[in-house]
């Protein structure tokens, strides 16, 4: 029944449900075997998620250092990771953890500073980006896992953010495991942000494109939700495979978040990883009600010519977030009274 299959979802259930491992489509890590083939020999063994060459490899394995989502017995050294997926409020969301709940936020520094630590207004920062082949290398050489106190982890590839917790060359660093958790936005609104975005920020060929014009484009994004959590190559075809297999990692591994219910996702974030009670919910309130004024560019109904161009151009994320609205009520059980 449909408690059943929601008590399966948030108990991260096999991810294929038919048992198994989660075998890889075709080509599966080659964009991650070609960023390692970026890094000197010693980082590129320690980022070596994928072993080179091996077709047969399965996403339990590029996903090995990630806890069940459902297992809430938390060790001491568990670091939640937070998929960063742009435009869609991740910025107000790391406002929130940083500012309202003061924790120590390790992620890609936009001004460009070689420092490690940072402290703007009051909000602590790790200067780490855990989504390229040099950021990793970075992180590695400095064991910052080990060495400097990180409370979430920030990334927009989940298969490279676990280099720095299978690969570490410290001890300590190996017993860590990663939380993952992210915000997840409608991929048409989503895909929207993105033209205005790039038209805002002087894209000549934005600014010469309509949003249909855009979607057919080679500048508008494919997929690219499932394209992260599957490791599928760029130009690769997506098919119904690779949605089943995103689902699969998200169901296993992922608390999942909703850009259009932010306050509730906050809460339940904070709830699971303990830091409801010092999150100031005042500030986080503010942060909420900004963020939702950023988005003020044109919204177009999903009856516009607009909204079904940019459906066809992602329909495989579009079936993932459907998937993520049942995962998001499904996983409510893991932060209610008496779980």
């Amino acid at each position: 029944g449909d408690a059943a299959g929601a008590a399966g979802i948030a108990a991260g259930a096999d991810a294929t449900g038919m048992g198994g491992s989660l075998a890889a489509p075709a080509g599966f890590g080659a964009t991650l075997r070609a960023a390692a083939s970026q890094l000197s020999a010693p980082a590129a063994a320690l980022f070596g998620l994928i072993h080179v060459g091996n077709e047969t490899d399965t996403l339990e394995h590029a996903y090995g250092a990630y806890a069940n989502v459902a297992d809430k017995q938390f060790r001491e050294g568990d670091i939640p990771v937070y998929w960063h997926v742009p435009r869609s409020g991740g910025l107000a969301m790391q406002e929130a953890l940083g500012r309202c709940t003061g924790l120590v936020m390790a992620s890609k520094n936009k001004g460009g500073s070689n420092q490690l630590m940072t402290i703007d207004d009051g909000v602590r920062h790790v200067n780490i980006d855990a989504s390229t082949p040099e950021g990793i290398e970075r992180a590695l050489t400095l064991d910052v896992l080990s060495t400097v106190n990180v409370d979430v982890l920030a990334t927009s590839s989940l298969p490279a953010a676990s280099a720095l917790f299978s690969r570490s060359s410290s001890s300590s660093s190996a017993k860590k495991r990663a939380r993952a958790f992210a915000l997840v936005r409608h991929p048409v609104k989503r895909a929207v942000s993105t033209y205005f975005h790039l038209r805002n920020s002087g894209n000549r060929m934005a600014k010469a494109m309509t949003v249909e014009e855009y979607a057919s484009s080679e500048l508008a994004e494919d997929n690219p939700l499932v394209r992260s959590l599957t490791g599928a190559d760029p130009y690769e075809r997506i098919t119904s495979k690779h949605v089943d297999l995103a689902k699969g990692v998200l169901r296993k591994h992922v608390l999942v978040g909703i850009t259009e219910n932010m306050a509730e996702s906050l809460e339940r974030f904070e709830r699971y990883f303990g830091w409801w009670d010092a999150t100031d919910k005042g500030c986080q309130e503010r942060v909420v009600t900004s963020g939702d004024e950023r988005h003020n560019h044109t919204h177009f109904p999903p009856d516009t010519p607009e909204f079904k161009a940019l459906t066809v151009r992602n329909w495989a994320d579009i079936d993932l977030f459907h998937y993520v609205r049942e995962l998001f009520e499904a996983q409510e059980m893991l932060v209610s009274e008496g779980h």
